[in-house]
């Protein structure tokens, strides 16, 4: 596809955030649309969210409450994940990710933890990811936020000190957050 490179902070990583829109439809056939997911959460059943599983990060089943997360989130009820290192917790917000017509925004206090999140993505949310911290310019929370309003951004993590910067609120509001 078509990519706009936008520079990702001090660091010098480079950023490519596709001009599409992400397409649930060329991940998993026979899925309802993300629109249908959103309007009804329950168009898709647990064996379709286990078949995204199995396609987008290869596990067989869901682990634990994950599969319990997932649908919370889908519901659009808010949710408290308290989980160790290593079981899954990305997976529960991820998954919804994929589903839902709009951005989903994580907010993270660790950098080198969004930065982790980033690199190791799914294949399919790979370059559709963007982390708004304290060390970038407007103009690259700009091209982020623009990449999130083509819908070709589907994760947003912002470290909480960004989250709470006027502007920066004034431009999520305008978003559709997921």
């Amino acid at each position: 596809g078509n990519f706009v490179l936008q520079s990702r902070g001090g660091n010098g990583v480079l950023a490519a955030y596709p001009q599409e829109p992400f397409q649930l439809d060329q991940l998993v056939p026979d899925m309802p649309s993300t629109d249908q997911i959103a309007t009804d959460p329950w168009v898709v059943s647990d064996d379709q969210l286990a078949v995204v599983l199995r396609t987008v990060w290869g596990h067989p089943g869901f682990r634990g409450r994950q599969l319990e997360l997932v649908r919370a989130v889908l519901e659009g009820r808010s949710m408290l994940a308290v989980l160790p290192t290593g079981a899954g917790k990305s997976l529960t917000y991820q998954l919804p990710a994929i589903l839902l017509p709009g951005v989903t925004l994580v907010v993270s206090p660790l950098l080198a933890l969004m930065d982790d999140q980033l690199a190791n993505l799914p294949p399919c949310l790979r370059g559709r990811g963007a982390c708004l911290s304290g060390g970038l310019t407007k103009e690259q929370v700009d091209a982020a936020l623009a990449g999130a309003t083509r819908g070709s951004v589907k994760l947003l993590y912002v470290a909480p000190e960004k989250l709470l910067t006027p502007w920066l609120l004034a431009a999520l509001r305008r978003l559709n957050i997921s």
